[in-house]
């Protein structure tokens, strides 16, 4: 009586997470916030939604047959999401290159950079509009170099893409529960 049931719980944890990731403080930064700024993300509102849908369709869901004990019935729901290596999924999208020909991986650096170092030698200052990508923000030589900033810096294990994931779990569970229910 539970087929289907993997079938019901993917469609409706894709658009979960979707609407997780699309919610994140992370996302709000990266569209017209500090990160916007910091990162020199010019428009992030398009490729942002690529790497969500990207994201949201590895959504894989697979259900062990029921075994009944007396009254109870028990089962494993196993559901992957989210790979660790985003590349995989996101490719090229999530970057950009500059005027002079270097190649900012920001989404990679978000998600997995922590919060090392990653421009040598170069500090983000305000109060440039006219040579600002964002209309702000520009790199100049620096003594500390740059890095994400801390409140936003991820790790492979532990960062924006992880933490809108989990936090669908709830919700995710109640679902799966209540349809779980209705099909016996």
């Amino acid at each position: 009586r539970l087929g289907g049931l993997s079938t019901q719980i993917t469609k409706h944890a894709r658009p979960l997470i979707k609407s997780a990731l699309t919610q994140s403080p992370t996302t709000a930064a990266l569209i017209s916030g500090r990160l916007r700024e910091e990162m020199g993300i010019v428009n992030a509102d398009s490729e942002l939604d690529q790497i969500f849908q990207a994201i949201s369709e590895t959504v894989n869901v697979t259900v062990s047959p029921a075994k009944k004990r007396g009254i109870s019935i028990s089962m494993k729901i196993r559901l992957t999401a989210v790979p660790f290596d985003f590349d995989s999924v996101v490719g090229d999208v999530g970057s950009y290159v500059t005027g002079k020909g270097a190649t900012i991986p920001w989404f990679k650096w978000l998600t997995a950079a922590g919060d090392r170092i990653i421009v040598r030698d170069y500090d983000v200052e305000g109060g440039h509009p006219e040579s600002s990508r964002t209309g702000d923000m520009i790199m100049k030589k620096g003594k500390k170099g740059w890095r994400v900033p801390p409140e936003f810096a991820g790790s492979p294990k532990n960062n924006f893409v992880t933490e809108a994931t989990d936090s669908i779990l709830p919700e995710l569970g109640r679902y799966i529960q209540t349809t779980a229910i209705r099909m016996l």
